[in-house]
């Protein structure tokens, strides 16, 4: 899963065909707010326009290919590269470049914008797609959607992020930090993973009143010395982790 051959399969199959999510709307509340991210390897700016919608487009200056915005996050009313001086406004629009008449003088300026891409929401959450004909988020989030909702928007002061921009940098396939949140429950009901799991459970229910998922039947995959699998046990545990239609096949006799 490490080939360098499929990895850049992947960019371009998966990264570049998927909607990836790149923020919470509480991250950018006023216009000219934004955050720079990532979509796969391609860096983009995230930022609220003046009419509440979000934009994201790639950045990157079509000049030079410098980095139109080098901050993590932060309130503007244009980009500006520090290279040359080409100025974007918050839609991603060329709308200034130095020396325009004498330098460029047959440059239209509306066909030098970085390249847009699809934005949609749900629940705050900001997706974008590069793919033109992809389907609506909605669609592509699917029953996906059942866990988002334990999650998310649970009062009515809504989801709210945390200010502030963390980063970490792991030296592995990206494959491989996916795979600590789907593999096993071992550590759910302890640590990382418990707030998860109280949200989808009935008001009225604590972690104590649940018995462990320890009995019943048993589907495990073990590979690299680890192994994970379905323990079906309490119906509420299950509930909470699998959702209704999986723990509805698992527990049929």
């Amino acid at each position: 899963i490490t080939d360098e051959d499929l990895y850049q399969l992947e960019l371009e199959r998966v990264f570049a065909r998927s909607w990836l999510l790149l923020g919470h709307e509480t991250q950018i509340r006023k216009p000219g707010d934004y955050i720079t991210t990532y979509m796969g390897e391609d860096p983009v700016v995230v930022v609220r326009q003046k009419d509440a919608s979000i934009a994201v487009f790639l950045n990157q200056c079509r000049h030079r290919g410098m980095r139109i915005c080098r901050a993590d996050a932060g309130n503007a009313k244009a980009f500006t590269c520090s290279y040359h001086g080409w100025a974007y406004d918050t839609a991603g629009n060329l709308v200034n470049v130095p020396y325009e008449a004498e330098s460029f003088a047959c440059l239209n300026k509306k066909e030098w914008s970085p390249l847009k891409a699809r934005v949609e929401t749900y629940k705050g959450l900001i997706f974008a797609n590069w793919d033109e004909n992809a389907v609506d988020l909605d669609t592509y989030l699917g029953e996906a959607k059942f866990y988002m909702d334990h999650m998310l928007d649970r009062t009515e002061a809504g989801t709210e992020a945390i200010p502030g921009v963390q980063k970490w940098v792991i030296p592995c396939n990206w494959k491989f930090a996916a795979e600590q949140f789907c593999s096993d429950m071992y550590h759910a009901g302890t640590t990382s993973h418990l707030s998860g799991i109280l949200a989808g459970l009935p008001e009225d229910l604590e972690m104590a009143d649940l018995a462990p998922p320890t009995v019943g039947k048993q589907y495990r995959a073990s590979w690299g010395g680890h192994g994970s699998g379905f323990y079906v046990g309490d119906p509420n545990l299950m509930l909470a982790i699998m959702g209704p239609k999986v723990t509805s096949y698992l527990t049929e006799e």
